[in-house]
Order: C-alpha cells, then structure tokens, then sequence
C-alpha cells in the first residue's frame, strides 16, 4: 500500500512537471503542482514523523505567506515602486518554488528508493 502511495506521487508530480514545460510560469500547473507537494510533504511529515518533509512543508508554508504579506503591502515598500527592481522580482517569484519542487520531485524519488531497499516490493505489507 505504501508503495502504491509513494508510486501515485511520483505520478502525478512528473505530470505537473511536465506541462511546466509545455505551460512555463504559468499558475495553472504551479499551483496545483505546489498544493500536491505542500500536501504530500505534510501527509509525510505526519504519518512518517519525517522531519525532513515537515521542514519543507514549514518552508514551503512560510514563503506562501511571505508572498501574501508582501502582496498586501507592496505600497509602504518603497523598493517595489522601483522599476528595475519590478524587472527582477521574477527571480524572487519564480525561482524558489521552482528549486522547491524539483529538490521535492528528487526527493520522492529517493524516498521510493529508501522504501524498496528496505521493503520486498513484490510484498507490499507493509
């Protein structure tokens, strides 16, 4: 069953990831690609008491809400009027959540690799 699981994950992920190419920085595959791995690592940080997941879920969480405060008071941050700073403000945007789900994409792939080293996978009892 857990197999299966981990096996699902992976699935759908390689399936967002692939229409990012197809669909580059776009909402309509990052978002949903975020809240898949925000609640994969939250369901892996849980049930598995895996700290590494529960840190990124942590990371992750802050710098969603880090976007909204700053959303909310782009007009008392006198740098954000600047227009060279607009031009960059992609990097800021774009470019840690893009980090975040190729390390987490890897990192499920390492945990499958963890669990059949572990586990028989032809006897999934666990």
């Amino acid at each position: 069953m857990k197999r299966m699981l981990l096996t699902t994950d992976i699935i759908i992920q390689s399936i967002m990831l692939c229409l990012m190419v197809f669909f580059p920085l776009t909402l309509f595959v990052s978002i949903p690609l975020g809240g898949w791995q925000l609640g994969s690592s939250l369901i892996k940080g849980i049930a598995w008491r895996s700290k590494l997941h529960f840190t990124y879920f942590m990371a992750a969480t802050a710098y969603c809400l880090l976007l909204i405060w700053g959303v909310e008071h782009t007009d008392s941050i006198p740098l954000i009027q600047d227009y060279e700073w607009l031009r960059a403000m992609w990097w800021v945007l774009c470019l840690p959540p893009l980090v975040g789900a190729v390390w987490y994409y890897t990192q499920s792939h390492r945990d499958v690799k963890a669990y059949d080293s572990i586990y028989d996978p032809k006897i999934d009892t666990v």
